[in-house]
């Protein structure tokens, strides 16, 4: 598993590297840049003190992170819920079941 993990690490930090070095030539050039993760990274670099590795990794969370958005917010917000109203839950699962079909469980 750790090697694994290294080798993500690796490939992640390779993966955006590019895309951040193209970013920060243009922007140090005083090439217009669109507002973007990267731009701000480097805008904020002195205060921040971010090195390659962060800026890739941070990158890579972001993009991570967006491949699923709305799926587990959904989750999230209606995990609690459908217990707590087991009225509604009994209302709507015929309706979910017409949907869906008798053999989804």
């Amino acid at each position: 598993m750790i090697t694994r993990g290294k080798k993500l690490h690796e490939d992640l930090v390779y993966t955006y590297a590019g895309m951040i070095l193209d970013i920060s030539v243009r922007f140090k050039a005083g090439e217009k840049v669109p507002g973007c993760l990267v731009k701000t990274m480097i805008e904020m670099n002195d205060e921040e003190n971010l090195d390659h590795v962060d800026m890739a990794i941070l990158c890579s969370a972001f993009m991570i992170g967006g491949v699923e958005t709305t799926a587990p917010i959904m989750q999230w917000f209606s995990a609690p819920l459908i217990p707590a109203y087991s009225d509604i839950q009994a209302c709507s699962h015929p309706s979910v079941l017409g949907h869906l079909g008798e053999g989804t469980r």
